[in-house]
């Protein structure tokens, strides 16, 4: 099963963040000093903009609304 996750990098001056899909156990990037996170649910800006930021997350945890 893969699961989306989110990279950071840190350059001189700025935070950079992609998502990508993954079935692979990301502790050996983790251990090359990669910022990893697993990414549970995503949130529009207009979910957030109505209230209903937490309807939202469970409709995700619940697998009807998709990831991404």
């Amino acid at each position: 099963m893969q699961n989306l996750y989110e990279i950071t990098i840190k350059g001189k001056w700025h935070k950079w963040s992609f998502t990508f899909w993954a079935k692979d156990n990301m502790v050996d990037w983790e251990k090359d000093g990669l910022e990893v996170r697993q990414v549970f649910n995503t949130i529009p800006v207009w979910v957030v903009k109505m209230g209903l930021t937490n309807v939202w997350c469970r409709l995700q945890d619940i697998k009807i609304i998709p990831l991404e």
